[in-house]
């Protein structure tokens, strides 16, 4: 083959590679969506309450033409109370893989409380975790949204309930979001319901996703390039490694600024502690936790004095002054104790079933490892603390209050001292 005619067939295979890599990656966010309905019609439906539970919520569901309509009359006997519409996708433990898609729509509409919250359940059947006659060791994948959300829900926000690891003692292998065999699909109005008369009137449940991942798109466009690259070394052997190089920089790009995303949504950037979006986001289980009888106790630091620290040496020593408060209390605190950044110089501590005395008796050592601690110029950085306990019944928020309570009185005794309240 002459070199003119090689140059024409190289041009020629470029365009072609070109012309296939611009119209895949061109169609994919338009000709390659596929979606997944779920309506009354498609699947058996049936409601969920806490009255099963000895609870006071009674529910009904009434069918129409454009869908089915969820009735609950609320009553807020039962510590969680819930009413909810399960569409049953199946009972044989032979369901949807509901993974290949990305996310979800539900078209519905409310009448009841102004600005309600919803709970949104994909129940997954695995044999190593499934037992069979208990539809409750079906995988939990929870999502709690507004009304506002309804209309774009990404399924990477779904997470798995820590009552349901905790209740049936599941490793941590058991802990990831797993909907690659949904066998129901559940609706309904949570805990933070009010007492009334609520509707919900669902049309569909649609779950939207693409013909193929954006991974596989990436990998047949590289073995097509790869291919060319090989028939022709020269010129085209240039142009399938730029793009290689360009492709692979951009994965790259866009792995690492995923979890970057991951980490600013629950680690404060500062001290590399969790942060207050991370506790927030954990209540419900220390709740839940406290409900079936385990001790938990909560905890107030706030620094003594910071923003002394900050008018005298300036805020990079105070933000050392953090950095260093955190790595001593995770140096010094064990994998019980749960350390978030509350706000400033204000940290919040969630032991999990330790006693009063365990968890008070590992405060004072962190006392005495602060005590000892080399801090910033030389400074003698200490804390005041409020303890106490969440109780049975309570919110964690009212707990959190008490703790703030006894933090103020050891404020008022003098600083770097424990406060108790019961």
């Amino acid at each position: 083959m002459s070199d003119k005619a090689f140059r024409k067939l190289n041009i020629f295979l470029s365009i072609f590679c070109l012309a296939i890599t611009l119209v895949s990656l061109i169609s994919f966010n338009t000709l390659m969506n596929k979606s997944y309905v779920i309506t009354p019609d498609k699947y058996p439906t049936r409601v969920n309450t806490d009255r099963d539970h000895d609870g006071g919520t009674v529910g009904s569901l009434h069918k129409s033409e454009d869908g089915i309509e969820l009735q609950c009359d609320f009553e807020r006997t039962y510590s969680l109370p819930f009413c909810e519409i399960e569409f049953v996708i199946s009972t044989q433990g032979k369901g949807l893989d509901l993974s290949t898609y990305d996310s979800v729509t539900i078209n519905m509409d409310y009448q009841g409380q102004e600005d309600p919250r919803f709970r949104f359940y994909i129940r997954n059947y695995d044999k190593n975790y499934s037992v069979k006659g208990d539809a409750m060791s079906n995988k939990f994948n929870r999502l709690d949204f507004s009304l506002p959300d309804k209309n774009h829900i990404d399924l990477n926000y779904f997470n798995v309930p820590f009552w349901w690891i905790d209740h049936y003692n599941q490793p941590i292998t058991s802990s990831a979001v797993d909907i690659t065999n949904a066998v129901s699909v559940e609706l309904g109005l949570g805990a933070s319901t009010l007492d009334g008369h609520h509707s919900i009137k669902i049309s569909s449940i649609v779950f939207h996703g693409k013909i193929i991942s954006k991974a596989l798109l990436g990998e047949l466009l590289i073995g097509l390039w790869v291919t060319y690259a090989i028939c022709y070394v020269g010129c085209a052997l240039h142009i399938a490694q730029r793009s290689r190089t360009r492709a692979a920089e951009q994965q790259r790009y866009f792995t690492e600024e995923i979890e970057e995303l991951k980490v600013k949504a629950t680690t404060d950037p500062l001290t590399g502690c969790r942060n207050r979006t991370e506790a927030l986001d954990t209540f419900y289980d220390f709740e839940w936790l406290a409900q079936q009888g385990k001790t938990i106790h909560i905890a107030l630091f706030d620094l003594d004095h910071f923003k002394q620290i900050n008018d005298q040496h300036g805020h990079e020593v105070g933000d050392k002054v953090l950095i260093q408060f955190v790595a001593t209390a995770n140096e010094s605190l064990g994998e019980q104790y749960l350390l978030y950044r509350w706000g400033g110089e204000e940290f919040l501590l969630v032991c999990l079933e330790q006693t009063a005395l365990q968890c008070n008796e590992s405060i004072d050592n962190f006392y005495l490892a602060m005590d000892q601690s080399l801090w910033p110029k030389a400074l003698k950085v200490t804390t005041s603390t409020g303890v106490t306990q969440l109780k049975e019944h309570e919110s964690i928020r009212t707990a959190i209050k008490r703790a703030d309570k006894a933090l103020y009185q050891a404020k008022d005794n003098g600083r770097n001292q424990v406060v108790t309240f019961y």
